[in-house]
């Protein structure tokens, strides 16, 4: 099992069964972002933070992509730009990424934690009390019938049928919120106990980290990285 807490959390689990039910089409596009800014002390109490590797791409961005591949499926193929770190660290402090899905989805990522913003799922989900809640948006799933905005799940339609020139209205979801981290070690005893299976297994982990490998490739060598 891995600890992609997220995909614990109920508003995750909430937004997958929207997606499952077909109630936005087909998945088209996708946006994630996570900009926030770290602070000085955040490198200095642990040095290794500085280091090639410790960036946001492997730190921070995984998770997105966690809930990415969770959202529209396998990944196909990546291409990523990276920024050195502004800071003079020998990691990268910015990155934008495309992926692009097997089922002809497209995603556009952005991850930096050299940007003062409320849009990141830390800020935005109200999941961890550590971090004020901005109460604004990190992801987009845009389908061929309505999109869904979250952490606020909300599924955006035209009134009547898909029509840029005609009024577009939203219906808000409502869940029960959760503590996904305690839920996710309770899910645990339950798998060590041979009661469940992972909901994120060692595979699941695996191809998320082949991604993150093809994010950091792609952003060295300027060109379009294929998942094998």
């Amino acid at each position: 099992m891995v600890g992609h807490h997220r995909r614990h959390n109920n508003i995750i689990s909430s937004a997958k069964k929207i997606i499952e039910e077909g109630q936005i089409g087909s998945i088209r596009s996708a946006i994630s972002i996570c900009w926030f800014y770290k602070p000085d002390e955040y490198f200095d109490i642990a040095p290794w933070r500085k280091a090639k590797g410790a960036g946001p791409i492997s730190i921070n961005l995984i998770h997105d992509i966690d809930l990415m591949r969770y959202f529209c499926g396998e990944v196909k193929s990546v291409s990523a730009i990276s920024k050195p770190s502004v800071r003079g660290y020998e990691n990268e402090d910015l990155a934008s990424v495309i992926l692009n899905f097997d089922n002809g989805a497209v995603a556009n990522m952005t991850v930096s934690d050299s940007v003062v913003s409320p849009w990141s799922w830390e800020t935005s989900s109200n999941e961890n009390s550590e971090f004020p809640n901005s109460n604004q948006l990190c992801y987009l799933i845009g389908g061929s019938e309505g999109s869904l905005s979250i952490p606020e799940l909300k599924i955006w339609k035209h009134q009547s049928k898909p029509d840029w020139t005609k009024s577009i209205t939203n219906e808000k979801i409502f869940f029960e919120s959760n503590n996904p981290l305690i839920d996710q070690i309770l899910h645990f005893a339950k798998v060590i106990r041979k009661e469940t299976k992972p909901l994120v297994s060692g595979l699941e982990g695996l191809k998320s980290l082949k991604v993150i490998e093809a994010v950091q490739k792609s952003s060295i060598i300027k060109k379009i990285v294929e998942i094998e």
